[in-house]
């Protein structure tokens, strides 16, 4: 069974995933477009070690040939070539996905549609959840990141036994490997990348408001003010906030106690997450939150909003504690738990974080895609919908097909 994979861009975390793929024997072949992060070194500088067709060079020409039109006829080229039995989409409201779909009723290809939205996202409008609907109901089967996420993709019509699960994980090795030698090296790698000597939570996301970042450092600062011991914060990425994050924390005297590292490398983030005490996370709303798994990979307890869709890798009072991201006193008392954690407990929570997180890694990716791919043929072949795609939502696709949507939740 030969499946084409669309992607925006094959980023480190997708080629953790594609690597696995490939280890595991399965025919497939990798269709990315743009080609372009939205940060440096988010693209991976690896080697490619399966078939992989780069469209265009940057979201600039990526978004030039969407507005053209020749998204479509270059994305069909490439399936042309790979002539695949099925065509996984990244998503509902994109030009390649669009492509993708087409290509697929025009050719007899099964079709699953990978998502890691889920209801609670964002405010939902009737228009556009009705056009989401129709264009999933030409979808097979699904491939999503956690339950929630099942629950909403089944809400729109595919049945939740198509549905597999596994969509996000990240490369648990590489981030349990470096947090360990980072740990019995620990003076050494402090020196390297410029991390406080006093002991640390960290933080890592954008600087964009939905990241609830400036909530954070305000709990942080009353927490800290009142426990002796608690550790520094570190805040790891960047992004349009950075001035308004920066003036909070000089006027909450955190200068010498929060410390913005900016982006950093992706070989270097497991050292980083390796010497960090805990991992918070606090978004206001995030699809899964790769960071949380990259985190509990590198054997960290975990202080994490529930409205993460990544929230579910964390057991209350096991490897971590959850809130309410919009409560200011549910922030505060969960860093106030992480404080008052023994050296001893968290060490315990953060060995259970590795242990759930060792069955959220590349390998359920590959089970998770190579079951909904054979769902989607074996539906293929039976659906009446396989008869083709109706005039009126031809008509939506092509229109559609040459708009960047930047709100796909």
């Amino acid at each position: 069974m030969r499946i084409a994979v669309l992607t925006r861009q094959i980023g480190n975390y997708h080629h953790a995933r594609f690597a696995a793929l490939a280890a595991s024997g399965a025919d497939f072949a990798v269709i990315s477009l743009a080609n372009e992060g939205n940060f440096e070194g988010f693209v991976t500088t690896a080697s490619t070690e399966y078939e992989a067709y780069r469209l265009y060079d940057g979201k600039a020409a990526y978004a030039t040939a969407v507005h053209e039109g020749r998204a479509k006829a270059d994305v069909a080229n490439a399936l042309d070539t790979i002539k695949p039995e099925i065509v996984a989409l990244p998503g509902w409201a994109c030009a390649e996905s669009f492509a993708g779909l087409v290509w697929a009723y025009n050719n007899g290809a099964g079709v699953v549609m990978m998502s890691d939205s889920q209801a609670a996202d964002a405010a939902r409008s009737g228009w556009r959840e009705a056009i989401k609907r129709r264009i999933i109901s030409y979808c097979d089967a699904g491939f999503v990141a956690g339950d929630p996420h099942r629950a909403y993709l089944a809400s729109l019509g595919i049945a939740q036994e198509r549905i597999t699960r596994g969509y996000d994980v990240v490369d648990n090795a590489h981030f349990a490997a470096g947090a360990q030698t980072a740990r019995e090296n620990a003076a050494a790698v402090r020196d390297q990348h410029n991390l406080p000597a006093r002991p640390y939570f960290l933080a890592s996301s954008r600087f964009i408001a939905k990241k609830n970042l400036p909530a954070l450092i305000s709990a942080y600062a009353k927490v800290a003010g009142s426990h002796d011991t608690c550790p520094d914060l570190c805040l790891l990425g960047d992004g349009g906030d950075r001035v308004m994050l920066h003036d909070l924390i000089s006027r909450l005297g955190m200068a010498d106690r929060v410390h913005l590292l900016g982006f950093r490398a992706y070989d270097d983030l497991p050292a980083i997450y390796g010497l960090a005490e805990a991992f918070i996370h606090p978004a206001l709303y995030e699809q899964w939150g790769l960071v949380i798994s990259e985190a509990g990979a590198s054997g960290l307890p975990l202080a994490i909003s529930r409205s993460a869709g990544a929230a579910q890798l964390v057991e209350d009072g096991a490897n971590g504690v959850l809130f309410d991201p919009a409560d200011p006193e549910e922030l505060e008392s969960a860093i106030s738990t992480l404080v008052q954690l023994s050296p001893e407990q968290r060490a315990k929570w953060g060995k259970h974080s590795a242990k759930i997180l060792s069955n959220w890694g590349p390998a359920r990716y590959v089970s998770g895609l190579t079951e909904a791919a054979a769902m989607a043929r074996d539906h293929a072949a039976t659906s009446a919908r396989r008869t083709g795609i109706s005039l009126p939502d031809k008509l939506l696709i092509s229109y559609l097909s040459r708009k960047i949507i930047m709100d796909v939740a």
